[in-house]
């Protein structure tokens, strides 16, 4: 087997693993959408039918409406690592040998952030907002965002629902 042969299924190994993963992250958003929809729902029906809630209830309601939030957003910030990472494969120069020697001096988690400065330039920030490295970090950076982010879209619903 040649060395292009070996770098060619090397690069659609990790194309498949990157395309299931992103589809993995996607079913995921849709059910996670789907279960802010439902709770939301389910605090409008109390609205419409002039029934008030407890602290209790209230409190369980919003805290769902939270953590759903939270784990929406993790799986949207996943699914742009994944997505960053697979077309790091697609549009990188790199051989096989040297995804191996760079794969091995850095952590996976990281890798993505660490690309050729050709794919780097071109997807610096996302929205010009947020660099890419926040999202695909593993650890405090990617909690915490998503924590503000499930914040902010508890307040909107909140908002809304008032």
């Amino acid at each position: 087997m040649s060395i292009d042969t070996y770098e060619l299924q090397c690069r659609k190994l990790l194309l498949d693993f990157y395309s299931a993963e992103i589809n993995s992250h996607g079913r995921l958003i849709i059910g996670f959408a789907v279960l802010l929809l439902t709770l939301t729902q389910i605090r409008q029906n109390f609205l419409i039918h002039n029934h008030t809630l407890s602290s209790c209830q209230f409190f369980l309601i919003y805290s769902g409406i939270f953590a759903v939030a939270f784990a929406l957003w993790y799986s949207l910030f996943r699914l742009i690592a994944y997505g960053t990472l697979a077309n790091a494969v697609i549009e990188t120069g790199w051989t096989v040998s040297e995804w191996a020697a760079r794969m091995g001096q850095i952590p996976t988690s990281d890798f993505a952030s660490k690309l050729p400065d050709s794919i780097k330039r071109k997807k610096q920030k996302i929205a010009y907002v947020l660099p890419i490295e926040y999202l695909i970090s593993n650890g405090w950076k990617r909690i915490g965002i998503c924590a503000v982010f499930a914040f902010l879209t508890k307040c909107f619903i909140y908002w809304i629902m008032h």
